[in-house]
Order: C-alpha cells, then sequence, then structure tokens
C-alpha cells in the first residue's frame, strides 16, 4: 500500500527545499522511503516520542 505525503503548507514545503542541498536531499530520501512503507520506518530512521 503506498502513502502520500502532503506538506502542511506551501510556507512549509518552500521552507524545506530552502534548505542546504544535502539536508534537502536526505529530505526527499526519506519521504520517498515513507510513501513506500508507510511512516513506520524504525530507527535510525524514526523513533517513538514519549512512551511510544
Amino acid at each position: 500500500m503506498g502513502y502520500r505525503i502532503d506538506f502542511y503548507s506551501e510556507r512549509v514545503e518552500r521552507s524545506i527545499y530552502a534548505l542546504p542541498k544535502m539536508l534537502a536531499v536526505r529530505f526527499v530520501a526519506l519521504a520517498e522511503r515513507m510513501e513506500q512503507h508507510g511512516p513506520n520506518l524504525g530507527e535510525p530512521h524514526t523513533k517513538a516520542m514519549g512512551d511510544g
């Protein structure tokens, strides 16, 4: 099952793509991985907050 990532707003999207090139590239790579596999990528990509 595929997922789709939508930005909260255009301002957020512009901010992400205004990051230094390597950070923006890393974000895109992780976003593509989340679209393929969902939000539960596990460490080191994601980590539970608080009590999980």
